[in-house]
C-alpha cells in the first residue's frame, strides 16, 4: 500500500490525502474477506483448505502483476480495483493461516501461538516495508515496479508453497 501510494503520487502528482484513501482500497476486502475464507473451508467448498490458501495467494500475485503493468496516465479507479483484488486474495490467504496456526498448538499453549502470530505479521511487514525501501534505492527510475515484481515472486512463492503442500495431502489420501 505505501509503495502504490508513493507510486501514484509520482505518476500524477495528486494529493497526499487521496493517495492514502487509495492506498486503503487494498485493506478493506481483507477485512470483509477475513472471515470468509475459514468459512468456506468449513462448508466443504474448499477441500483440503491448502487449494484456497494458494488460489488466493495467485490472486494476490494476478493483482500485484496488473499494478506492475499500469500504463503512465492512469486513474484512481485503474489502481483502485486492482488493490481490491489484492485485498482479496490477501484476506482469503491471510484468515486460513492464521486459524491453522493457533489451531496447531495447544490450548494451554495459545498465548504464546499467538505471540509468534503476531511476530510473524510484524516480520512480514518489516520486510515488506524494507524490500520497498531496497528497490527504491537500487533501482531510482523504477523502484516502485521492481517493489511490486518483487511482491509477484513472493505471492507467486507462496502459491507454490501451498501447492506442494496440496500434493502432499492428496499423496497421504
Amino acid at each position: 500500500a505505501m509503495a502504490v501510494g508513493i507510486w501514484h503520487g509520482g505518476l500524477g502528482g495528486v494529493r497526499t490525502l487521496r493517495d492514502g484513501l487509495l492506498a486503503h482500497h487494498g485493506e478493506r476486502p481483507v477485512i470483509v474477506t477475513g472471515g470468509l475464507g475459514e468459512h468456506l473451508r468449513d462448508l466443504g467448498w474448499w477441500d483440503p483448505h491448502w487449494t484456497l490458501r494458494g488460489a488466493a495467494a495467485l490472486g494476490v500475485a494476478m493483482g500485484l502483476v496488473l499494478l506492475a503493468q499500469l500504463p503512465a496516465n492512469v486513474t484512481a479507479f485503474d489502481i483502485g480495483w486492482r488493490l481490491v483484488l489484492c485485498g482479496i486474495g490477501f484476506g482469503l490467504f491471510q484468515s486460513p493461516n492464521m486459524v491453522a496456526l493457533m489451531n496447531s498448538a495447544p490450548r494451554e499453549r495459545s498465548g504464546s501461538a499467538g505471540g509468534i502470530l503476531a511476530t510473524s505479521r510484524l516480520l512480514g511487514q518489516s520486510i515488506g516495508a524494507a524490500s520497498v525501501a531496497f528497490c527504491l534505492s537500487v533501482f531510482i527510475d523504477n523502484g516502485i515496479e521492481a517493489a511490486l515484481w518483487l511482491g509477484v515472486i513472493a505471492a507467486t512463492t507462496a502459491a507454490l508453497v501451498s501447492g506442494s503442500r496440496m500434493l502432499r495431502f492428496a499423496k497421504q489420501r
